[in-house]
């Protein structure tokens, strides 16, 4: 589709070389199915060793999976993979497992705390972003 995109728009801009245009976009494209290709064929190859079992298995549980897309508990499991994601990488969070030795108001705080460096993480970069388009 973006082939004959282009290859029309350039056809009409330079009617007198149309030719000389479309095998030009025509080894363009080549170049970059080829580069395509190659950059995913070590993963083709493992899929077409496995008999595609991943493909396979995303297949069935994005298509016949009742649990998939948004449903009551959306809003949970953002917050907690957003808890999950930032205990292990941005704080030192104590862990879940050694939660019954912990008291609730320590681990309230560490939960507050991070919710609040991300928040003035987030403005920051809305910040730097409304400065740089301005």
């Amino acid at each position: 589709m973006v082939f004959a995109y282009i290859v029309l728009t350039s056809i009409i801009n330079n009617k007198k070389e149309w030719l000389k245009i479309l095998m030009l976009s025509l080894k363009r494209n080549i170049v970059v199915f080829l580069g395509f290709l190659i950059g995913w064929s070590p993963l083709l190859a493992f899929e077409f060793r496995h008999d595609f079992l991943d493909f396979i298995n995303i297949t069935n549980f994005v298509l016949h999976s009742g649990n998939t897309g948004a449903n009551s508990n959306f809003f949970y499991t953002v917050y907690d993979v957003f808890l999950d994601y930032l205990e292990g990488w941005f704080s030192i969070f104590p862990q879940r497992n050694s939660s019954n030795y912990i008291l609730q108001a320590f681990l309230d705080f560490w939960i507050v705390s991070i919710i609040v460096v991300a928040l003035i993480s987030l403005l920051l970069l809305l910040n730097s972003l409304y400065k740089v388009l301005n």
